[in-house]
């Protein structure tokens, strides 16, 4: 009897070779994948930030419905702990508009409503703890991926750190407003704080939450952006580089010095200003170490995302003529601006 053959038997495995070519593989389309995948986080990111300008820019309009004026980038009247000036305000213009964003919980801890600044005599005030020291998340863009609070990787100084043991380190934020358009020296209501049109003004534009600037300037050339708290409680002439303002060196080039309500230390002028140089509007998305404190600086790639003054939101391309970014940001240039 003849005996049939024994069935083959199938591979038992792959080789070491055919493994490593589909590791080569994998790899590849990782690879490939990658950066769509990091443009589908960014575009996502835009949105949010989007969102966040609109609803400050809202903000800002439903404010000036409400008290026929726009909010100052910063409200000063100090006479001291126990004064007899019941209507002393030590406040900032993101304070200011947090029942418009849907903070009024926040708004209310630097009111007479909580017993602390009732009982020093104060009607607004910014940078105690419960405020300055709270995270406020419209005032966060996605896209930077730096510390939320000022203590990381440096401890900034100041009444805001004192008043508490251990102290509290004020909350950063990304955006800074216009200080031309939110003047802290005039009372004027929208149409008045751009003559330009409010389609024409940039209002809002972006700060990193931290600005580690460690090239030209040299070692520890930075900042923190700080939504709550103004230059009081950092100190003369350091604390309006982290003010979440910008244009301070236009504004007192064009306003004529100093304005009225600021503080005994007066605003230094060398801080952020409208845009980086006559060729250099702004920054993108700079490598780490080199952001400019001085500067606008956006974390999205190529563009500056932005509030207007009618409410709507632009994207900004870094490549914009230096000339017409600082007109766009100036409200009162006389400077008919075209395709921009």
């Amino acid at each position: 009897m003849r005996l049939s053959p024994a069935p083959s038997r199938g591979r038992a495995g792959f080789t070491l070779i055919e493994l490593l070519v589909v590791i080569a593989i994998i790899a590849i389309l990782i690879g490939l994948l990658l950066p769509a995948v990091q443009k589908v986080r960014e575009a996502a990111n835009r949105i949010k930030c989007t969102n966040n300008l609109k609803q400050i820019g809202l903000g800002v309009h439903n404010y000036a419905d409400t008290n026929d004026k726009v909010p100052n980038a910063w409200l000063f009247q100090w006479n001291g702990f126990g004064g007899n000036s019941p209507n002393r305000d030590i406040t900032t213009f993101w304070h200011l508009i947090l029942p418009y964003v849907e903070q009024q919980a926040v708004y209310d801890l630097g009111t007479t409503a909580n017993p602390t600044v009732r009982n020093a005599n104060i009607r607004l005030w910014s940078c105690i703890p419960p405020v300055g020291g709270t995270s406020v998340s419209v005032y966060l863009c996605p896209s930077d991926g730096g510390p939320l609070r000022s203590g990381t990787p440096r401890s900034q100084t100041g009444a805001l750190n004192a008043q508490t043991t251990p102290p509290t380190e004020p909350a950063t934020a990304n955006y800074a407003s216009n200080v031309m358009v939110f003047d802290p020296s005039n009372n004027q209501t929208l149409v008045q704080s751009m003559p330009d049109g409010l389609s024409n003004t940039v209002t809002i534009a972006h700060r990193l939450r931290y600005c580690d600037g460690n090239g030209p300037g040299g070692p520890g050339f930075d900042a923190f952006t700080l939504w709550g708290i103004h230059q009081l409680n950092l100190g003369c002439g350091g604390g309006p580089r982290d003010m979440a303002i910008f244009g301070n060196p236009t504004y007192f080039r064009l306003r004529g010095g100093t304005p009225v309500r600021q503080n005994e230390c007066g605003m230094n002028n060398s801080r952020m200003d409208f845009r980086h140089n006559s060729t250099i509007p702004f920054w993108a998305n700079p490598p780490k170490g080199l952001c400019q404190p001085n500067s606008p600086t956006s974390p999205h790639p190529a563009v500056m995302v932005c509030a207007v003054g009618d409410g709507s939101v632009r994207s900004v391309r870094a490549s914009i003529n230096a000339t017409t970014w600082l007109n766009a940001c100036i409200p009162d240039d006389g400077t008919v601006l075209n395709d921009w």
